[in-house]
């Protein structure tokens, strides 16, 4: 592409971007931009964002034992009381309820982003699309700062998928988009 340098006047080789939405039509050079301005290419950061949630949600689910445990060793009702019984019985109900619910949300989201690394590492829009559906659903569950978070998280995602979907990101022309400021 020519760009007329407006200080001298003279013709001078430009730099081609394309934002998103927009292909280009030179078949080399970089069509895809970086993930947050200028860290590293959509693909890459997909993988270190679904490491991270993978292990994030193991690290969740070792607390939430801990936690489980100590919440049974330490019972402060005392077997002369009345109720102590049923006090048991709805508290145990109510703690192994929210528990497995917790472990069923976490053990899910692992097993996600073990897909979604998967299909990032073979082109695969759908497997990475399984995360992004997931990090949309459990947006919510948390306040604001769950939304910010899985914001932040599944944009890599959606413009993963669009660039496998529009063949800016392929095993052919990984080469060209490839880009890393400290990893590898």
């Amino acid at each position: 592409m020519q760009k007329m340098d407006i200080a001298q006047g003279t013709p001078s080789q430009g730099v081609s971007y394309s934002p998103i939405g927009m292909t280009s039509t030179s078949s080399t050079g970089k069509r895809g931009h970086s993930c947050c301005g200028a860290c590293c290419d959509v693909r890459r950061a997909v993988v270190i964002c679904d490491v991270l949630l993978a292990l994030f949600g193991l690290f969740g689910m070792i607390f939430l034992d801990a936690v489980e445990g100590a919440m049974h060793s330490m019972d402060s009702t005392s077997p002369t009381t009345p109720d102590y019984n049923n006090d048991i019985n709805d508290r145990d109900y109510i703690s192994t309820n929210t528990f497995n619910w917790a472990i069923l949300r976490l053990t899910v989201g692992v097993l996600v982003a073990g897909a979604s690394i998967y299909g990032a590492i073979i082109y695969n829009k759908y497997l990475v699309g399984i995360k992004a559906i997931f990090l949309t659903v459990t947006m919510f569950h948390a306040g604001l700062l769950s939304v910010i978070i899985n914001v932040s998280f599944l944009y890599p995602h959606v413009l993963l998928m669009y660039y496998i979907h529009t063949g800016i990101m392929s095993e052919e022309t990984y080469d060209e988009e490839k880009q890393s400021c400290c990893c590898v």
